[in-house]
């Protein structure tokens, strides 16, 4: 409050990777594809689960329970622009960028 004086914090944040994990790297254990697309977006999980698209606001645009291995959502309806495809099946979640031109 002096302006002069400092002080120093130590935060530890620990995330289980096995529970979580946000990528968007080439080389991830889930395929989506094409990227960027403009009729249909697949995305190859390794195992059945769910899958939820949602728009940069956040809201749910496509969710699909039974999601199998190759999973195809056509796209030509949605509005242009950046979405997140969230894919979890067993303890795995993760979360990829696609843009549909």
């Amino acid at each position: 409050e002096d302006g002069i004086s400092t002080l120093d914090w130590n935060i530890t944040v620990t995330v289980d990777p096995a529970l979580f994990v946000v990528t968007n790297q080439a080389g991830s254990i889930i395929s989506v594809y094409p990227n960027p697309a403009t009729n249909k977006v697949n995305i190859n999980l390794p195992g059945n689960g769910v899958i939820c698209l949602y728009d940069v606001l956040g809201r749910v645009v496509v969710t699909i329970e039974d999601a199998s291995n190759l999973t195809t959502i056509p796209v030509t309806d949605f509005e242009r622009g950046i979405y997140f495809i969230h894919a979890r099946w067993g303890n795995i979640s993760i979360v990829s960028k696609i843009i549909l031109e």
